[in-house]
């Protein structure tokens, strides 16, 4: 049975993998300074989240104890939280 947290987690799930693919197809352009990440504008959407996805099911597919001790140390030079 699919209750609300189940529900909320697999909205919020799908939430974060779009805005990181938003996030690599960053551009900014006031007119005096333009910002862009070149291979974030010729690959689509899909391709990033697709990437992450499966990202985030390999490091889940670890026992917890690696990635406690291994993902978490890393993770605050991998993390893109705003």
């Amino acid at each position: 049975m699919l209750t609300r947290e189940r529900f909320a987690y697999a909205i919020l799930a799908a939430d974060e993998l779009v805005a990181v693919s938003n996030t690599i197809k960053f551009r900014y352009d006031d007119g005096r300074t333009f910002l862009n990440w070149k291979i974030g504008e010729d690959v689509d959407n899909a391709v990033w989240i697709s990437v992450f996805l499966i990202l985030a099911v390999t490091i889940n597919m670890f026992p917890v104890k690696v990635r406690r001790a291994h993902f978490n140390f890393n993770e605050p030079f991998t993390s893109l939280n705003c």
